[in-house]
């Protein structure tokens, strides 16, 4: 039988970092099956600049690797040989639930519950970090007593025309101030200037959604919404946890100064290796604004409809059908697809647990795919931040 923890820091390491009375980064990196990329993105975590001095960290890596495969064990060596020469905790577990990045998080997160750090960051293998990432984030947070977590721009890295061009958070996504003023941003993601000339970024600055690739937030704020929800196990999960924090009234701050690079050259994907794995990743796709739509009671409010009729045509669709003559999907497939949440809801009783849940928040009534549109709620929210936030905020960044 397969053991939770592979390797694990030697105990003057964990003391030593228990004695720096500093506030922390809890790191978690979901793996499957890219030594390289892993050991890459390790690096430049353990080179951050502030790191031990203004900030500390513990790395724990969710490894879901099949036990059999070569790279299993090049991943086990290299880890070990790289937490050698490093003051740094790092942890190599198991993935025990089955290769899924969203079971790696939930892992990794539970694990490292209870290890004293305030902030828990999420960092895929195919990310790399600017020396000073952490160090931005950290600076946000204590700066900004509104955000709950730290939204940053990621930019394609490695040969190809895609070089050096946004990946995420597509200019799409809408982002406001507080006031409720739309924030455009252009095709690198930098807010652009308003019309006196003022940089926008100065102000707080919220957004609806960040995606996972690289996400920061307080972990007490993360447990309080109750975390990743095994309902979206390859497909969708930050999308939901962004509706939760936004619900619980933890909003998401973005800072386009912050920055991570996302590999182009990234091999071995859960969702995209293995038998049926194309018609898996599309059914998980196509079910993704299902569940979300389910859950957080919108399948029956026509502007609802609409919206996720326009999202699910630009985002997941189109991405996936790029070949087909596809040029738009009538609003009635959306409708006779929600005839088919049924057979969602007998698949996973677990999504009718989901709901309750989610109508039993202080906001609930932050639709899916229209976060920003009611101006009253989203004030209310925002009024209320920085009293939800206090005592987390206290704990995690060790105010006084």
């Amino acid at each position: 039988m397969r053991k939770k923890i592979i390797l694990k820091p030697n105990n003057h390491i964990l003391e030593k970092n228990k004695k720096r009375d500093i506030p922390g980064f809890t790191i978690i990196i979901p793996s499957f099956m890219r030594p390289t990329l892993l050991i890459n993105c390790l690096r430049t975590i353990v080179n951050s600049e502030g790191l031990n001095k203004r900030f500390k960290a513990i790395i724990y890596i969710v490894d879901g690797t099949p036990p059999d495969h070569p790279n299993k064990k090049r991943i086990i060596n290299k880890v070990r040989y790289f937490s050698k020469k490093r003051d740094i905790p790092i942890y190599l577990l198991n993935e025990m639930r089955g290769p899924s990045i969203t079971n790696a998080k939930i892992e990794g997160a539970n694990f490292s519950k209870h290890d004293g750090n305030g902030i828990i960051a999420f960092v895929d293998t195919d990310i790399f970090l600017e020396k000073d990432t952490l160090l931005k984030v950290y600076k946000k947070f204590r700066r900004n007593k509104y955000a709950a977590w730290i939204g940053r721009r990621s930019i394609w890295k490695g040969k190809g025309p895609k070089d050096g061009t946004l990946w995420k958070p597509e200019p799409m996504l809408e982002a406001r101030t507080k006031e409720g003023i739309i924030v455009k941003r252009n095709k690198m993601g930098l807010m652009i200037k308003n019309k006196r000339g003022l940089r926008i970024k100065r102000r707080s600055v919220f957004i609806s959604a960040i995606h996972g690739d690289f996400i920061c937030m307080y972990k007490e704020a993360y447990f309080n919404i109750g975390g990743y929800d095994v309902l979206f196990g390859g497909h969708g999960e930050n999308v939901d946890l962004s509706i939760r924090c936004w619900r619980f009234g933890y909003p998401s701050v973005y800072d386009d100064d912050i920055v991570v690079y996302h590999s182009i050259y990234a091999p071995h994907s859960i969702m995209r290796s293995g038998k049926g794995a194309k018609k898996q990743r599309a059914r998980a796709i196509l079910s993704t604004p299902l569940k979300i739509c389910y859950i957080y009671g919108s399948l029956i409010k026509p502007s609802e409809m609409e919206k996720m009729d326009y999202i699910v045509y630009e985002k997941w669709v189109k991405n996936l059908y790029k070949h087909t003559s596809f040029t738009k999907i009538p609003l009635r497939i959306i409708y006779s697809l929600t005839a088919n949440i049924d057979f969602l809801i007998d698949r996973h009783p677990r999504l009718r647990k989901s709901r309750r849940r989610a109508h039993h928040t202080p906001f609930n009534t932050f639709m899916p795919y229209d976060i920003f549109k009611d101006m009253k709620i989203f004030k209310k929210c925002i009024a209320e931040a920085p009293e939800r936030l206090k005592d987390i905020r206290k704990k995690a960044l060790n105010l006084k």
